[in-house]
C-alpha cells in the first residue's frame, strides 16, 4: 500500500470499502511478505539512495534490475539525469521493455537522454549509466557477461560502481553471488539489499495484509502466491481480522474452488504441474524413457553386435563393441579387454543352447561387471544379435 507512490496512483480505499459493503464473497491475496511483522518501505526511498550512490561515483554506473519493474526503471533514469548523466539500456527484456513503457508514457525520459550502447565507445565512463538485466545471476544476462568480460559493448573497470538493484529469488542466491564475486575481483564497488536500501519489495507486509483485510471483511479467504509458510501465515492474518477458520480455503496446486449461490465449496482437482514439451509430443513421455534418458547423460552407452549361426549356434564373426562416453571407451585396449570378456560370455551362453533372451543376459551381465569393475559406471546397454 505505497503511498508515495512513483506513479501517483494511490491505493483507493474508498473503493475497497465499497466492496465490502457490497459484500465480498472470496478474496484472494498475494502472501509473498506475510511472515513480515511490518510495513513495506515506499518504492520512493530507492530512489533516493540510488540518487547518493551515482552522485558520489567517480567512475560508470551499472545498475541491474528486473526488467519488468517499469517504477524502478524510471527512479533509475530519473537519478541518472539528475547527475547530469544519460542512461544506456542492455539486455534483450530490458530494451525491449524500456522502448514498450516509452511509447506507453509509462517511462518518461527525453530521447536525449538516451544513449544506445553501442555508442559508449569514447564516452567518458562518469558520464553514463548502463541499466542492465542480470539481477538474478542468469549466466547468459547482461550483468554476468559484463562480470566475464565476455559482453560486445559494456565492460566494467577497477573503481566503478555496480548496484544490483533486487533481491535474489530463492534457489538463485549462489548465481547472484558468483557475478558480486566477479565483479569484486576486478575490482567494482558492488551494492545489493545488504549494504544499502537499493531495493525493497513490490509484496505487501503482514500489516498492510491485514488492513486490507479488514476494510473488505471477506467471506470467504483464499491466500495466494507464496510457500507453505507464508499461506499460512496469511491465513493466520485472516482468521486475526474476522474470517471464520472454516472459511478460510489453502489450497495446492491443481486444486479449485467452486463459487455457488450457497457460497464457496471445494471443486474437483484439475491437472497441474511441469508438462514435458519432447519434439511433437505433449505430456505423454513415459517415465521409462526420461529414466534412459538420463541414464545415457550420466552414465554413457555400450553397444555389443555379432553374428551366431542358428543351427549350430556358434559365432559366424568377432564382437563388437562400441562405447560412448564411457571413460577408456576410445582406448584400444580397454576395448580389447571389454570385448574378450563379451565374447567368453557369449561363447559360455551359446555352448549351452541357452535361448536368446539369455544369451544376451550374459553379454549384457559380462559387459557391465568388467565396466563398473574399472570405471565404476553402468551404461545403457544395447544388444543386437544376428541369427543367420
Amino acid at each position: 500500500l505505497d503511498q508515495s507512490p512513483i506513479d501517483g496512483v494511490r491505493t483507493d480505499f474508498a473503493a475497497l470499502s465499497r466492496f465490502s459493503e457490497e459484500g465480498v464473497d472470496l478474496m484472494m491475496s498475494d502472501s509473498t511478505n506475510a511472515t513480515n511483522p511490518n510495513f513495506t518501505p515506499s518504492e520512493a526511498e530507492v530512489g533516493k539512495v540510488l540518487d547518493s550512490i551515482i552522485s558520489r561515483a567517480k567512475g560508470r554506473v551499472i545498475v541491474a534490475s528486473f526488467a519488468s519493474h517499469i517504477h524502478r526503471m524510471q527512479q533509475i533514469c530519473d537519478a541518472a539525469v539528475r547527475n547530469g548523466r544519460k542512461v544506456a539500456v542492455t539486455g534483450r527484456s530490458m530494451v525491449q521493455n524500456t522502448d514498450i513503457a516509452r511509447r506507453l508514457g509509462y517511462l518518461k525520459i527525453a530521447d536525449k537522454d538516451i544513449i544506445d550502447a553501442y555508442d559508449l565507445k569514447g564516452c567518458p565512463p562518469d558520464s553514463y549509466v548502463v541499466m542492465c538485466t542480470g539481477s538474478q545471476g542468469e549466466p547468459l544476462s547482461a550483468l554476468a557477461r559484463i562480470a566475464s568480460d565476455n559482453h560486445k559493448t559494456i565492460s566494467v573497470d577497477e573503481g566503478d560502481t555496480v548496484i544490483i538493484s533486487a533481491t535474489p529469488v530463492p534457489g538463485n542466491e549462489k548465481a547472484v553471488t558468483k557475478v558480486t564475486n566477479d565483479l569484486a575481483k576486478i575490482g567494482a564497488d558492488v551494492y545489493d539489499k545488504s549494504r544499502a536500501r537499493v531495493h525493497v519489495s513490490g509484496h505487501a507486509s503482514a500489516e498492510e495484509l491485514k488492513l486490507v483485510l479488514s476494510i473488505v471483511q471477506p467471506k470467504h479467504f483464499m491466500p495466494v502466491h507464496g510457500e507453505a509458510t507464508h499461506l499460512r501465515a496469511h491465513a493466520a492474518l485472516a482468521e486475526a481480522t474476522g474470517v471464520q477458520k472454516k472459511n478460510i480455503f489453502i489450497c495446492e496446486n491443481g486444486e479449485s474452488l467452486e463459487l455457488t449461490p450457497k457460497g464457496v465449496r471445494r471443486g474437483k482437482p484439475v491437472p497441474s504441474g511441469i508438462i514435458l514439451v519432447d519434439g511433437l509430443s505433449v505430456g505423454d513421455t513415459s517415465e521409462f524413457v526420461l529414466n534412459e534418458r538420463t541414464n545415457l547423460g550420466s552414465q554413457g552407452v555400450a553397444v555389443i553386435a555379432c553374428a551366431v549361426k542358428a543351427e549350430s549356434h556358434d559365432l559366424l564373426s568377432g564382437v563388437q563393441v562400441e562405447m560412448h562416453g564411457i571413460p577408456g571407451g576410445d582406448e584400444p585396449q580397454f576395448v580389447e579387454a571389454v570385448t574378450n570378456a563379451v565374447s567368453s560370455a557369449l561363447k559360455r551362453s551359446l555352448s549351452k543352447n541357452e535361448e536368446s533372451r539369455a544369451v544376451k543376459r550374459a553379454a549384457r551381465s559380462a559387459l557391465l561387471s568388467i565396466l563398473w569393475e574399472r570405471t565404476n559406471q553402468r551404461p545403457l546397454v544395447v544388444i543386437n544379435i544376428l541369427e543367420v
